[in-house]
């Protein structure tokens, strides 16, 4: 009997063992909530992790967001309707620590990304564009290029956070947002899509064009 109660101590030590193993859990330097945001009508937080990436901003005592959203085109990179001023300490973009965490900071996108970054409604905003600062702009945030969950870092070191686009077209022609027609007049409608699409549709309501897919 004593040999199999030996040999059930050791199964019993092995398998509490293997109860604290760690897991591995992969790091990224920029996170956001809720995962996958809508541009317009709720709240996003960003959340940096300054000991990814190039670690510049490890130990910062205050770090900044200098931030943009991409507009242009679903592959494109360009910054547009950028928010932050480098190398000044204004409290604009400013992040703050996370508790009980050395080097991870958040800023939270009020009231929704639109409004945050003040782009016009109908602008479809593909991604966000950003990498981060101490207060004299002498050092940056910036990431290791490749993609992580949610975005990808190019090869500038630019960090972007995708944001999902629904179908839209953006109105090239008329250019201005009222347009009066007197009785038989007619009017050039024209607009770009984000995707290809086979027709387009619209329907006047009460002097409102709506348009369908």
């Amino acid at each position: 009997m004593r040999p199999k109660i030996i040999k059930s101590m050791k199964i019993s030590k092995l398998f509490f063992l293997l109860l604290f193993v760690p897991f591995a859990v992969k790091a990224q330097i920029v996170s956001i909530s809720p995962k996958a945001p809508k541009p317009d009508g709720e709240a996003a937080t960003i959340t940096f992790d300054a000991s990814q990436g190039n670690a510049e901003l490890v130990g910062a005592d205050k770090v900044y967001i200098h931030t943009g959203v991409v507009t242009e085109s679903e592959n494109g990179t360009a910054w547009e309707h950028v928010i932050g001023n480098w190398g000044q300490d204004d409290g604009i973009g400013l992040m703050t620590k996370v508790a009980e965490e050395e080097n991870k900071w958040q800023i939270t996108l009020n009231p929704d990304i639109r409004g945050y970054y003040k782009v016009p409604q109908g602008q479809p905003i593909y991604r966000l564009s950003m990498v981060f600062r101490n207060t004299d702009g002498t050092k940056a945030g910036r990431g290791t290029p490749g993609n992580f969950e949610g975005g990808f870092v190019a090869q500038n070191q630019d960090i972007y956070v995708d944001i999902p686009v629904s179908n839209f077209i953006r109105f090239t022609s008329p250019s201005a947002s009222t347009v009066f027609l007197n009785e038989g007049e007619s009017a050039t409608i024209s607009g770009e899509t984000n995707k290809a699409a086979a027709s387009i549709n619209f329907r006047l309501i009460r002097g409102t064009v709506f348009k369908n897919w």
